[in-house]
């Protein structure tokens, strides 16, 4: 019989500004910013530690930098290194989406 290879968690890269001003300026809980942006809590935590959320579309950013009490530039700019990051890493493909991208219906 042949063994196959176990699999293993994709390796992901923690958005610390998302934690930071969630948690250190702000001091809310993801319950807290949650009820804000009206997500669940499963999907914010995976948003902040990296495992989701990879095309933000602008109108979410606009309602993270709302419920986060700070500017669309600080989200844009924060989420620009964070991707340059997993592209230093391999964990993403491209440096620009192309229509390739999205899934076919």
């Amino acid at each position: 019989m042949e063994k196959t290879k176990p699999k293993t968690k994709k390796n992901t890269v923690f958005r610390y500004y998302l934690f930071h001003q969630r948690k250190k300026v702000l001091k809310l809980t993801i319950n807290d910013i949650c009820t804000r942006l009206e997500i669940n809590e499963s999907y914010y935590y995976d948003l902040e530690a990296g495992r989701s959320g990879h095309r933000m579309d602008i109108l979410f950013m606009e309602d993270l930098a709302n419920a986060l009490e700070t500017t669309l530039d600080f989200i844009i700019s924060s989420e620009k290194a964070y991707q340059q990051e997993r592209l230093k890493f391999g964990l993403r493909k491209r440096r620009r989406w192309s229509m390739f991208d999205e899934p076919k219906r």
